[in-house]
């Protein structure tokens, strides 16, 4: 199973990572910045919430998708456009389990 964690180093992602790291889950950590400050073993991908057009590559081949974002339908990172593009890929983050903890604006 291939867990996709947006936000991997960020105070909420970087412990679901290591969580499912521990657990002996593959995690895909994503982050704009992916090489500084990510626990070694986990699969690091460049990806930004800004630019939609980054995520469907680091969704493919996915089971699962963890995502800490904002409502907020001015910004492109918003949590509903996020898990649209994550729908509209096809790959089961989208119809398969996604966890989404979200703020408002």
């Amino acid at each position: 199973m291939v867990v996709v964690v947006f936000g991997a180093r960020g105070n909420v992602g970087r412990h679901v990572a290591d969580g499912l790291l521990a657990a002996g889950e593959q995690a895909r950590a994503v982050s704009r910045t992916p090489a500084a400050g990510l626990t070694p073993g986990l699969g690091a991908v460049r990806a930004d919430l800004d630019h939609p057009e980054t995520l469907p590559a680091v969704l493919d081949g996915a089971d699962k998708m963890f995502l800490y974002g904002m409502l907020n339908p001015q910004r492109p990172y918003d949590i509903e456009k996020v898990v649209a593009t994550a729908a509209a890929a096809g790959d089961p983050p989208g119809g398969s389990a996604l966890v989404g903890v979200g703020t408002g604006p």
